[in-house]
């Protein structure tokens, strides 16, 4: 993979606090090359947004373009900066219900997507439902 871009939260618990960025929020790749998005917090979701957000009742589920890789990761290719993508909700397991047993940390259980990118350009990027705070990002792919 050409990066990874981290989504970053706390632990969970009853008190909690959110970092409401991505991390290493512009990477330089080349086209072909694949950027992943993991994230390990089970209090708040997040998408990663290419192209215009979708309506409120759209938000949840990823848009039509995106497939699922064998190993459970959602997937897009996009070849143009104008392309719309929506990843649909990024969560991991729910380790803050009370009542419920922890789920064991596994990195490999978080939801992932994963964007490729076949034509070079500046695609730009958000979580539709944090980007007024900030949680914006870049991908610049060169030849």
């Amino acid at each position: 993979m050409a990066g990874v871009g981290k989504i970053i939260g706390t632990a969970g618990g009853t008190e909690t606090a959110s970092v409401m960025r991505f991390m290493d929020a512009v990477k330089v790749i080349h086209v072909g090359e694949t950027v992943e998005w993991t994230t390990a917090e089970a209090v708040t979701s997040h998408t990663i947004t290419f192209g215009p957000e979708p309506d409120n009742q759209h938000q949840i589920p990823p848009s039509s373009n995106v497939t699922m890789d064998a190993d459970g990761a959602r997937h897009a290719y996009l070849s143009s900066p104008s392309d719309a993508v929506h990843s649909g909700f990024i969560t991991e397991l729910p380790q803050d219900r009370i009542g419920l047993a922890q789920a064991p940390f596994n990195l490999n259980s978080a939801t992932r997507f994963r964007a490729t990118f076949t034509q070079p350009g500046i695609y730009q990027y958000k979580c539709v439902l944090h980007d007024e705070l900030g949680m914006v990002g870049v991908i610049i792919v060169l030849p």
